[in-house]
């Protein structure tokens, strides 16, 4: 259709053209020149008005109809719309300017006074030299007349001699002499180009009719000038007409004619100066719009083409951006566009076969996730179930799960979302300051399991928790988190006390039972000697009490180390310097054999602890002498101790490890029980008084493997 508009345009506009050419040429009103010439101009006018309202129209269409269209390139449109301009409007319009103010210069020189001055002068040069020569022919041709008699006119030899001789005498070029209408002589002058002159009855008969004439005529050689008049010759009965000529040859015809014609059409161009200048430069600005308007009409419809199929692409990838596939771009032509397209359209098929498989994958990972869901709940019941505390950590410290009992534990209310910091879920709670102390130990310390006993106040009382700690890695042994499991064991620790202290009681009647049979023994032997009154009574008695006494004074003994468990003392508190306390007991073992070695790794600026300095060093110091019999059961070996300040938890670790042959973990928890002894000649209440002692000054005492060998007792003081 826009096609079809362009062709019938282009079609009117050389219509008008030739239309208006032909009434120039055949209707006399068109023949003068300012009409048509103003009518040409107006012409140009309008076309120039139309090959600029249609560009412009073509331009400005599309931003009026983009917001009911939804054109999306109308700013890339702009853009090449502009570049158009600048490449093809922009240089034309100079060119143009430059052309206009040249042909009106030009045209301003055709309008010169003097040049105007200097053609009429010409002009009348020209004129008065052709009617200078019209006159001399016509005076010459009567005086020759004049001379002619009738002895002449009747004689014909005499005439045609006479006439040649006058020829040269008056400067004709040819004569003739008619008889009524009858030519009888013709007589040329042989030196002019003559051979085309015909006599004036052949030509214009009717001449002869009139007393005189005149006429020019136009000659292949030149102009010739003709003057006929009657002779007037008395007594003859015919009438006798003389015609002289006169021939302008054809250089000086040529320049007289050029010169006459150039004036004439120099002076009508003048009276219509202002009407060319119009028609000029109308003509010149249609041309030079036809030019802007092929290039910008070209430049705009390669940019509609390109933006239109560029207008496709953006629909279409609005429509992939929304999950619809099911479509495929109409693809025109064979260009790099369209090419382009089709690439698209193969990328939808692709794209559409992928989104089929990932809907069925989608079926399928909503059935997955919704199983993995139930699961899920499944094992959180589990877990809530469960006696003990579970609470999973990522490797950074981010919250897994946790279950109902460690909740409690941490007095945690509601729910806690999945990657949350652990620390700052379990800051408000001791259990939980407990736990992120514990953590960051076994990070710098590098071990994979750690297992506490430790105790926790809780809102129904205080109670005694086995904390186990466990490095969590994946099937390629890449480490991704920890596994706490804090287990209630106040019931069990009541129980294993009671087997304890049965225990206790059985040993202790063990131990007294068994004084007590050579006491009885030696006493019925006095008593059984008395009755017999042995003479040797005394000896006997004195013999009989030493073992009495020795056995008494082992109950004794037994009685007091029991009594020293049962009955300690509150600790005195006062500021110490553990450091220098640790320093003080050590320098009770400064000669000790060559092959134990004791290696101090005491942390600097402490601070100073509240702690009964007796009491402490009663407890480290059992610990130190454990240490020494263990490696001395090996043959030596080394005891480090080492001092850890926890600015975060407000707490001082004291640490303890040897190199001996280390504790199985069966019987960790059971060394601290009273009368629990490894040893076989050990009392069993060391380790206890350690605990007891460690425990009125609200810390924690555990025992953990040392690596690569031995045993750790860890001792945790708050500050």
């Amino acid at each position: 259709m826009k096609k079809r508009y362009f062709i019938f345009v282009l079609f009117a506009i050389l219509l008008t053209y030739f239309f208006y050419t032909y009434l120039r040429h055949h209707i006399s009103f068109f023949d003068k020149p300012n009409i048509f010439l103003n009518i040409l101009g107006i012409i140009n006018v309008i076309l120039v008005l139309i090959l600029l309202f249609i560009p412009i129209r073509r331009i400005v269409k599309p931003y009026f109809e983009g917001k009911k269209t939804g054109f999306y390139t109308l700013k890339i449109r702009t853009k090449f719309i502009i570049m158009s301009i600048i490449l093809v409007v922009v240089p034309s319009m100079i060119i143009l300017s430059m052309a206009t103010v040249i042909i009106y210069k030009i045209m301003n020189t055709w309008h010169n006074p003097d040049l105007l001055d200097v053609l009429k002068g010409a002009e009348k040069i020209a004129t008065s030299y052709q009617s200078e020569i019209a006159k001399n022919t016509a005076h010459f041709t009567k005086v020759l007349g004049d001379e002619l008699t009738p002895d002449l006119l009747s004689n014909r030899e005499k005439l045609i001699a006479y006439l040649d001789k006058s020829l040269a005498k008056y400067g004709l070029s040819s004569v003739e002499v008619y008889q009524n209408k009858n030519l009888i002589v013709m007589v040329r002058n042989k030196k002019e180009p003559l051979r085309e002159l015909k006599a004036i009855s052949m030509r214009f008969p009717k001449k002869l009719d009139e007393l005189s004439f005149s006429q020019i005529e136009q000659l292949p050689t030149g102009i010739f000038i003709r003057f006929g008049t009657i002779i007037p010759v008395s007594g003859l009965e015919k009438r006798y007409t003389i015609v002289g000529g006169k021939l302008i040859i054809q250089n000086i015809s040529s320049d007289l004619h050029f010169i006459v014609g150039r004036y004439k059409r120099f002076q009508a161009v003048q009276e219509d100066i202002y009407s060319l200048k119009l028609f000029n430069i109308t003509s010149l600005i249609l041309i030079g719009i036809m030019s802007m308007f092929s290039g910008l009409w070209a430049g705009i419809k390669f940019t509609d083409m390109l933006l239109a199929n560029f207008n496709k692409l953006v629909y279409a990838t609005e429509k992939v951006a929304n999950n619809e596939f099911d479509f495929t771009i109409e693809v025109k032509g064979s260009d790099e566009f369209a090419k382009l397209l089709e690439s698209f359209n193969k990328m939808l098929d692709v794209l559409r076969t992928h989104d089929q498989e990932i809907r069925l994958r989608s079926i399928e990972l909503e059935t997955l996730n919704k199983v993995l869901k139930e699961k899920k709940e499944f094992f959180e019941t589990v877990l809530d179930n469960l006696p003990v505390g579970v609470i999973a950590l990522k490797n950074y410290g981010q919250v897994v799960s946790i279950n109902l009992f460690a909740k409690k534990l941490l007095k945690i209310k509601g729910k806690v979302h999945e990657g949350v910091p652990f620390p700052a879920v379990a800051k408000n709670s001791e259990a939980g300051r407990y736990i992120v102390e514990a953590l960051e130990e076994m990070t710098k310390s590098g071990e994979h399991f750690q297992k506490k006993l430790t105790s926790f106040n809780t809102l129904e009382g205080a109670i005694t928790s086995e904390v186990s700690f466990i490095l969590m890695k994946d099937q390629y042994s890449k480490e991704v988190g920890y596994l706490v499991i804090i287990e209630d064991v106040t019931e069990l620790e009541q129980a294993q006390k009671m087997i304890a202290w049965k225990e206790a009681v059985r040993r202790i009647v063990h131990e007294l039972k068994n004084p007590l049979t050579p006491i009885k023994l030696s006493a019925e032997r006095i008593k059984r000697r008395a009755e017999e009154d042995s003479p040797n009574l005394r000896e006997i008695v004195l013999e009989s009490l030493k073992p009495m006494i020795e056995e008494i004074n082992a109950m004794q003994y037994l009685i007091e180390n029991f009594s020293r468990y049962a009955k300690m003392p509150p600790p005195e508190l006062e500021p110490t310097d553990i450091n220098l306390l640790i320093e003080d007991i050590l320098s009770l073992y400064s000669s000790l054999p060559g092959n134990i070695k004791i290696k101090r790794m005491l942390a600097e600026n402490l601070p100073l602890l509240n702690i009964d300095k007796k009491l402490m060093k009663r407890a480290i110091l059992n610990i130190v002498k454990n240490a020494i019999n263990a490696v001395e059961d090996e043959g030596g070996g080394t005891i480090t101790i080492k001092t850890i300040y926890f600015a975060s938890g407000r707490k001082v670790n004291i640490e303890i490890s040897d190199t001996g042959k280390g504790i199985p973990d069966t019987l960790k928890e059971k060394i601290f029980i009273p009368y629990f002894s490894t040893k076989p000649k050990g009392d069993g209440l060391g380790l206890a008084i350690v605990r007891n002692i460690i425990q009125a000054h609200n810390g924690h005492v555990f025992v953990k493997n040392n690596f690569p060998q031995g045993t750790t007792f860890v001792i945790e003081l708050p500050i």
